[in-house]
Order: C-alpha cells, then sequence, then structure tokens
C-alpha cells in the first residue's frame, strides 16, 4: 500500500511540475535581410536565406535528433539545412510542406520561424509544442491551452492553397492568409467581441475592406474601420458574426 501511495504521490507530483512548465510562447518571427529571388530556367534562385536575427532558428543534427527549422514568408515555406556564410545566414530546402517555391520574397519581408506541432487529440492540449501544422482549424478554441501562438498552416493543407497565421481569437480559430495580399477571417459576438484586432496590421486603414454575415439570423452588419489593423462590426442583438477582411 505504501508503494502504491508513493507511486500515486509520484505521479502527482510529475503532473504539477508539467503544469508549472506549461507556457504559452509568441511565435517566433524575423525578417529578411536580403532578396530572395525566385527560380528561372538558368538558376536554382536563392538557396541561403539570410535573417535579422537568427533567434530560435535550430540547425538539423544527426546525433541530437533534431530537424531543421522551418521558415515561412509570403507564400513560401523552407526548411533550415545548414549554416550559411554568417550566423544569421542559413542554407536551405525551399518549397516545403506543400508550398510553391516560385515566389521572390523581399528584403525586410516577416519570416515565421518554428518546427512541426503535431495534432494530439487531447482538447487540453490540441497540438504538440512547435508552430506549424498541416491543416488550418475551425471552430471553437481555448488560447490558453496551445503552447504557441501564432501557429502556421501550410499551404499544400489549408484547402486554399495558402500559407495562413492562424490564431484563436474570441475563442475562435482565425486565420490570415501571408503574403502582400491579405486575407483575414473569422468569427466574433456582437457586444462581446466584434471590435477585432487584426493580428497583423494592412498599409492603412483604407487599404482592406471587410463582409460580414450573421450566421444567427437574417439580418444587416455594418462595418467601421478604426484603423489598419482595428474593425468593428454592428447588428443585431447579440448575434454571432462571420466576416472576411481581404486587402494589402
Amino acid at each position: 500500500m505504501k508503494n502504491i501511495n508513493r507511486t500515486i504521490q509520484f505521479a502527482a507530483a510529475l503532473l504539477f511540475c508539467a503544469a508549472l512548465a506549461f507556457g504559452q510562447a509568441t511565435t517566433t518571427s524575423t525578417t529578411l535581410s536580403a532578396v530572395v529571388n525566385a527560380p528561372s530556367p538558368n538558376s536554382a534562385g536563392t538557396l541561403q536565406w539570410c535573417l535579422a536575427s537568427a533567434t530560435g532558428v535550430t540547425l538539423p543534427s544527426l546525433s541530437g535528433g533534431t530537424l531543421g527549422s522551418y521558415l515561412a514568408v509570403d507564400q513560401e515555406i523552407a526548411q533550415v539545412l545548414s549554416q550559411g556564410v554568417t550566423s544569421t545566414c542559413f542554407n536551405v530546402k525551399r518549397a516545403q510542406l506543400g508550398t510553391n517555391g516560385q515566389y521572390s520574397h523581399a528584403s525586410g519581408a516577416t519570416v515565421w520561424v518554428g518546427t512541426s506541432a503535431v495534432a494530439s487529440g487531447d482538447s487540453s492540449h490540441p497540438y504538440s509544442p512547435g508552430a506549424f501544422i498541416d491543416e488550418t482549424p475551425k471552430g471553437p478554441c481555448v488560447a490558453a491551452n496551445l503552447y504557441t501562438l501564432p501557429l502556421i498552416a501550410s499551404g499544400g493543407q489549408t484547402g486554399r492553397g495558402a500559407v495562413q497565421l492562424v490564431t484563436c481569437a474570441s475563442s475562435v480559430w482565425s486565420a490570415w492568409d501571408l503574403g502582400s495580399s491579405h486575407t483575414w477571417i473569422g468569427q466574433c459576438t456582437l457586444g462581446t467581441s466584434c471590435s477585432v484586432t487584426l493580428p497583423l496590421a494592412y498599409t492603412s486603414s483604407s487599404s482592406y475592406q471587410c463582409s460580414a454575415t450573421d450566421v444567427s439570423g437574417v439580418y444587416a452588419t455594418s462595418v467601421a474601420y478604426s484603423s489598419a489593423s482595428a474593425v468593428a462590426f454592428t447588428g443585431h442583438g447579440t448575434d454571432v458574426i462571420s466576416y472576411i477582411c481581404v486587402g494589402t
């Protein structure tokens, strides 16, 4: 009986330590410090990507059993293969996770850095640690149950051919297409969460447009643009609004 009690106490201690260890991170991002050229008939394109910061970038290690980090920029995901000519440059394999490598990327473009996350089937922690997922989740979510936000859904599995930045906003999964033209899709509840702050900013308050549908009934909705990253929806009562914003 003493051994059983000790086993139970040990298991409880492990769970307690795990709870203490869990803390949500913000997915690492940086920018390109040099242009990435698209492939051409006479060139493979840029295979060494240089970043403003190497924070969060992992090199592959056979002995350590680790894979190189993924780098998402615009509509392409590349994987780090080895160190480049400087500490912030990396040799990469382009067009990973179902994405297209026929793109060029401007110096200064945002780069999201991370490793793959696997769906766990456990609602308390729906994904393993990591930022890159293979499909865009839909429906309700609990932000506090995620190891990191935002997540990056790869283009081959989004169903829309787009690399998407995915976050849990107002307890609902919402997604933002990466690239020069951005699409933000989400839901909100009138009177509670329909003053929406977008995860990234458009160029200005006039460079994007949002359309909204009342999914609770047949009622009109209206949109007010506060800034390049803030928009408010109004309508009937406490209905649920589904919206999509598109612009640059």
